[in-house]
């Protein structure tokens, strides 16, 4: 099935990455070229398309660490040069200048407090939105929803396509497994919704 032209074809044609993950097999397969990434089984290839949870976090925390580093060097310039201001001021009767350019540097410094506090607050929003994805990707945070999912005796998750009358099945919870009996396979009629 998976050396078919036309479905080589179909996966080549594709504007959104594939991961071909047939599960179990020694041979490669024309599918397994045309595809973006290969998988061993279908659970690798859940894992190489859910991104690591602890990655994205890392990559958000050094973004924070690099906004603030920023920041503190602005403020540490803005500091310097206040510095500067008042040593001028202390060699010369230059006050209503200095008190121009030091409202300036106060206002200044006040901006750059609020963007690194904006900054800092997105950097968080991003983290916490980043996690609660990651989060809510979990194969094992789904079951615990109350989904299920067929597989074989060794795991592999079972596509519905390849159910076949008396095959033996596995349902698969998050804490359960049902060992089950293919009766028979029907097709839905998408138009009428009944079997």
């Amino acid at each position: 099935m998976f050396n078919a032209e036309v479905i080589a074809r179909a996966a080549y044609r594709c504007k959104k990455p594939l991961i071909s993950a047939i599960g179990h097999e020694i041979d490669y397969t024309i599918l397994d070229f045309v595809a973006d990434r290969r998988a061993p089984t279908p659970s690798a290839a859940a894992e190489l398309a859910v991104p690591d949870r602890e990655e994205q976090k890392r990559i958000l925390l050094d973004l924070q660490q690099n906004i603030r580093k920023n920041m503190q060097n602005r403020f540490d310039l803005c500091y310097n040069g206040l510095e500067q201001y008042n040593f001028v001021l202390e060699q010369g009767p230059a006050h209503q200048s200095w008190q121009k350019k030091h409202d300036l540097l106060q206002q200044a410094k006040d901006e750059i407090r609020q963007q690194m506090q904006t900054q800092q607050n997105d950097a968080e929003l991003q983290l916490q939105h980043a996690a609660a994805l990651a989060g809510s990707l979990n194969p094992y945070k789904v079951l615990a929803r109350g989904y299920a999912m067929v597989t074989t005796a060794n795991g592999a998750i079972l596509d519905a396509e390849n159910l076949q009358p008396e095959k033996t099945i596995y349902v698969r919870s998050v804490s359960h497994r049902a060992k089950c009996r293919v009766e028979a396979v029907e097709e839905i009629n998408e138009n009428t919704q009944k079997f």
